[in-house]
Order: C-alpha cells, then sequence, then structure tokens
C-alpha cells in the first residue's frame, strides 16, 4: 500500500495535477475513491501504486452502475498517498496490457 494510506478511500490528498486531470477528464472524487475500492492495485517505480478497475463481469452487480462505469480508469498514488493523476486505460497502462490485450 501506499506509504501512510490506511487503505480508506476517505482519506485522500488530491495534488493540483490531479484535480486538473479530473476536471478535464470528467471524473469526480467520489469516482477516484471507487476506482481504488473496486481496482486491482499494483505497485509501480519511485513508491507508486496503480489502482485500475479491470473489466468483469461481475460489474453488472454493482447496482450503482459505478464500477461497470469505471472500468478501465485508473488513478496513480504517489509514495507519499497523494493521488497524482486519474485516466481512462488505453494500450499505454502497463495492468491494461498485462491483463486485458493478453487475453
Amino acid at each position: 500500500m501506499p506509504k501512510g494510506f490506511s487503505g480508506s478511500p476517505d482519506h485522500i490528498i488530491f495534488t493540483d495535477h490531479a484535480r486538473d486531470s479530473m476536471a478535464e477528464r470528467g471524473f469526480t472524487e467520489n469516482d477516484v475513491r471507487n476506482i481504488i475500492y473496486f481496482g486491482h492495485r499494483m505497485a509501480m517505480r519511485n513508491g507508486r501504486w496503480l489502482f485500475s478497475v479491470l473489466p468483469s463481469p461481475f460489474a453488472e452487480l454493482d447496482s450503482s452502475g459505478d464500477r461497470s462505469r469505471l472500468t478501465d480508469c485508473s488513478v496513480i498514488f504517489s509514495a507519499d498517498c497523494g493521488v497524482i493523476t486519474v485516466y481512462r486505460n488505453d494500450g499505454r497502462c502497463p495492468l491494461y496490457r498485462t491483463f486485458v490485450l493478453s487475453e
């Protein structure tokens, strides 16, 4: 887990870049919390963590619709547990390439 991150999506720091990215890409703070809650976690370099919601046949079971809507979206955390950026996955995302394109 990110250093100092309790695992609770309620205790998240958003960098200015993350807020700009969120506004530009149509994500809310609640969306980020849901990506962290539903997402698969992967350690990256420099103490960063990637949370990504991968395609799942169970996404349909989420009555809020958040999991289905946020499938193929990712959040990158910094070592000090601040959200750096939020984006929709494509072939450039290492987790996406590993789990989706390899199928």
